[in-house]
């Protein structure tokens, strides 16, 4: 990937075709209307399997968790700051693939490794999710046939999408939609609910309950992290604001913008639908164990609307996270090999020109049509597998942001703060001491699951 200057008449997108700069904004309509890379990037990280662990966990715990998943939203943001701030703030006009082969090619490839098995991992969620959601709304209920139908019905889709000439454009334009859909349905519940707002404030005060089911709740945390904290995946905001058009520290103002406004998006979200969980399962013999339970939760919460709209958001979240995955996932993947392997970047040139992508978006959209199959393993459990296997490549990742944003020798002096880095480093102790719990809660899961 090349890099153009970001003060010139033109920048290049991944395919190196020519994009003009985006203007720099003025006002708040000017702002508002540059809102989009940090929705894009944050539908891709949500999906339904995020919906699923939120239910969870208000479900099985109440709100004793809120703190933890707190942290987690505090976390992505602050990680998508820094990584963000390395692109748009280094003299070289590096991306953050670039910057991580400055450090030395395990780098590169470790972290490329963890987004690759994200790819195949997330899908594998996301087809079955949607083919679900499709079959619900068709009247099939829960039919397998009928699922693996809806799911080709999203491959078609998602295909269709991909193909669109302003591609970026037709996919953040997805996102906005998702957010927007996702945001109205949860928050209409949850106030429908009228939550012990007390309760709900004191689940930000740290606890840590007796595990309940076949999910611990470390598991849950862990999981959680996995979906929108400090994950490999969350790397992917720098591609989105890369194919936005902001290449230099002129547009940084409105990046954090912009990334406040999703991670509050998600937030309203994700906060409404535990809400909902906690009110109307938790405590009451209620288990979560797939997303049909999810619908009877919608049920009990506000009657016969709750299961369709449901169904809506669960295919709009799973939609925009296959698509946002395809995108944004294979590009920066190819961008991870073409800079641990410079010979192939200097064959290919531009990403989209490496034939890679092409078999990444491929095999990213059939392969997890597996697991639509009748003979395919629970929706939940596939959630938090799915969140936990690319894990493995979060501490490289971590310590590689830090020295690209601790150092003048990677930025410049005046952007380094000691503060940021060392939150960073506590970061990496946390993200090293997540993995032995995903790895002790994985292997408890799968052992229960299957005896």
């Amino acid at each position: 990937m090349t890099v153009s200057d970001p003060d010139s008449t033109a920048n290049t997108d991944s395919s190196g075709g020519k994009v003009a700069p985006p203007t720099l904004p003025s006002g708040w309509r000017g702002y508002a209307r540059q809102i989009g890379p940090g929705i894009f990037a944050a539908m891709t990280l949500l999906g339904s399997g995020e919906l699923v662990d939120v239910a969870v966990a208000g479900g099985n715990y109440g709100y004793a968790l809120l703190w933890g998943f707190a942290l987690v939203l505090l976390s992505k943001f602050f990680f998508m700051f820094m990584t963000s701030k390395y692109q748009l703030l280094n003299t070289d006009q590096l991306t953050i693939m670039q910057g991580f082969a400055k450090l030395g090619k395990p780098y590169p490839l470790l972290t490329g490794l963890g987004l690759f098995l994200g790819i195949f991992a997330y899908g594998s969620f996301y087809f079955p999710a949607a083919g679900t959601a499709l079959a619900q709304l068709a009247g099939f209920g829960g039919e397998d046939w009928a699922r693996f139908i809806g799911a080709l019905a999203t491959l078609i889709l998602a295909v269709v999408t991909l193909k669109a000439k302003k591609l970026y454009q037709a996919v953040e334009n997805v996102s906005r939609l998702t957010i927007l859909v996702l945001a109205l349905t949860f928050l209409f519940v949850a106030i429908a609910q009228a939550p012990a707002v007390g309760e709900f404030l004191r689940g930000f005060l740290f606890s840590l309950p007796a595990d309940t089911g076949v999910f611990g709740s470390i598991l849950i945390i862990v999981a959680l992290v996995g979906v929108a904290g400090v994950t490999p995946a969350a790397i992917v905001y720098n591609y989105a604001i890369y194919e936005k058009g902001w290449r230099s520290h002129r547009y940084r103002k409105v990046q954090v913008l912009d990334l406040l406004v999703a991670i509050t998006g998600v937030a309203i979200i994700d906060f409404s639908i535990w809400a909902v969980a906690a009110e109307n399962a938790h405590g009451k013999g209620f288990a979560i164990s797939g997303v049909d339970d999810l619908s009877r939760l919608m049920h009990s919460a506000v009657g016969t609307i709750g299961p369709p709209l449901l169904w809506i958001a669960v295919f709009f979240a799973s939609f925009s996270s296959i698509i946002g995955t395809i995108f944004l996932f294979s590009r920066t993947v190819v961008d991870a090999i073409h800079n641990a392997f410079p010979t192939r970047r200097d064959r290919y040139g531009k990403i989209d020109r490496d034939p890679i992508v092409k078999w990444l978006s491929g095999l990213g959209l059939t392969l997890p049509i597996v697991f639509a199959t009748p003979w395919a393993p629970s929706t939940v459990v596939l959630a938090v597998v799915a969140v936990t296997i690319p894990l493995i490549s979060t501490p490289v990742m971590l310590l590689g942001t830090f020295r690209l944003t601790a150092s003048a020798k990677f930025l410049p002096q005046r952007f380094v703060r000691k503060w940021q880095s060392a939150v960073l480093l506590v970061l990496i102790v946390l993200a090293v001491a997540s993995l032995g719990g995903a790895a002790v809660g994985l292997y408890s899961t799968i052992a229960t699951i299957f005896g």
